[in-house]
């Protein structure tokens, strides 16, 4: 994939144009499209890897880039993904908000990407409905402006980080249906102080 991707990058005609970040944002995308059946499985694919501005490739969010565009939403939510998410998507260093959730059909696996964590600007993250096995990457826990987390109907195995005790802006939590294990310690969530929502039945949790 990614090969493709630089590939795909190298042919853009206005390539010389391009800032570094935005060569990363398009490498980044394309290297995501073709590690999850980009051109096979995905529902709707208007605009991916072409010459059109990337902040009008479709995504399932009215919009994906901010006013100064900047690619900040990528959600592709029941729309075909099937593969492995790439550590590439760590390259989309402006993201807010990043969705995959699978309804039915072709579904995600493999293992959750440690790299996710280095986007320190995600505030949302919803991995749903997938088949990612292993455990839940410690270095979520550097995700200190994440609100809301949703890691929910997979087959994520282990404990619950303690490295969740950092998040202090989290209001939603969902790590239901899962095969997670071990005692929930109190001072897990302590600093969640605007904790709203706590989803974790359908593990082995006690």
């Amino acid at each position: 994939p990614q090969y493709l991707a630089v590939q795909w990058l190298n042919e853009n005609e206005n390539l010389r144009d391009f800032s570094d970040e935005k060569k990363l944002t398009r490498y980044a995308l394309a290297t995501l499209y073709y590690s999850t059946g980009g051109g096979q499985s995905w529902v709707d694919e208007t605009n991916w890897v072409t010459d059109t501005n990337e902040c009008f490739w479709f995504t399932t969010s009215e919009f994906s880039c901010n006013p100064q565009n900047e690619f900040t939403l990528l959600e592709l939510d029941a729309n075909g993904l099937r593969g492995e998410l790439p550590a590439d998507v760590s390259l989309l260093s402006r993201l807010t908000s990043f969705s995959v959730r699978s309804s039915a059909g072709p579904a995600l696996f493999g293992s959750l990407p440690t790299e996710l964590g280095l986007l320190s600007s995600l505030t949302s993250v919803s991995i749903v409905g997938n088949t990612f096995s292993g455990g839940i990457p410690a270095t979520y826990g550097q995700l200190t402006d994440i609100e809301m987390l949703d890691l929910s109907r997979n087959a994520i195995i282990g404990e619950i980080p303690q490295e969740f005790s950092s998040f202090t802006n989290l209001k939603s939590l969902n790590l239901g249906d899962n095969q997670l294990v071990g005692r929930l310690r109190s001072t897990l969530l302590s600093a969640a102080t605007g904790l709203v929502e706590l989803l974790l039945g359908g593990n082995s949790l006690s």
